[in-house]
């Protein structure tokens, strides 16, 4: 009980002190395999049916790594910011239902093409790309809550579509890899895995 009392405490601080600022760092890249910058920019404003999110956690996932050498299917624009999911506080509703019932929330999140990335202090994004997040999942946990899993259940649907009794992955060390090997053994399909080292 005193645990929540305090977070609730820190989340009316950071929801006060963050409507007082107008410019955040970003990390920014301004074209294709450039290294990336440090920079100041102002603070993004949530449209109707976004939300302003203020990041405590941002994934760092192999499409981000083909982002920065724009090799990433995105319709961003440069310069903006990579990072395509993370964890983080709403502090503010661009207006809409879903909206404005995430507003205090801590949530997980996916950016979308029209937004910055999650490597910036602040991000917007659709409140339908929010994930809300039990007290006990972290930020740093729930800054990986949507993009492998979801892809997960996708590989089930075709699997379970499809009556699959076994599976063969390429890449099974990696952390998909492994979420793969967890979900598919506990629902009693077969998983061949090719990996690239013996190791």
């Amino acid at each position: 009980m005193q645990y929540i009392i305090k977070v609730n405490a820190v989340i009316k601080f950071s929801l006060i002190i963050s409507l007082l600022l107008i410019d955040m760092q970003s990390v920014i890249i301004d074209e294709w395999k450039a290294p990336p910058t440090v920079k100041e920019v102002p603070i993004p404003k949530p449209k109707p049916g976004q939300v302003l999110i203020k990041v405590f956690a941002a994934a760092m996932n192999p499409a981000d790594n083909a982002f920065l050498k724009g090799k990433y299917s995105s319709k961003r624009k440069l310069p903006n910011s990579p990072g395509l999911e993370g964890a983080g506080l709403v502090i503010e509703s661009g207006g809409g239902l879903l909206s404005w019932r995430l507003k205090g929330k801590r949530v997980g999140f996916v950016t979308s093409d029209y937004s910055n990335g999650s490597w910036s202090q602040y991000v917007t994004t659709e409140a339908v790309r929010c994930l809300v997040l039990e007290d006990d999942v972290g930020y740093e946990a729930g800054a990986f809550s949507l993009c492998n899993p979801m892809t997960v259940m996708c590989f089930q649907d075709v699997v379970q579509s499809n009556k699959y009794k076994s599976i063969i992955q390429t890449a099974a060390c990696s952390a998909i890899g492994r979420m793969n090997q967890r979900h598919f053994t506990k629902q009693g399909v077969k998983v061949i895995n090719v990996v690239r080292k013996q190791e």
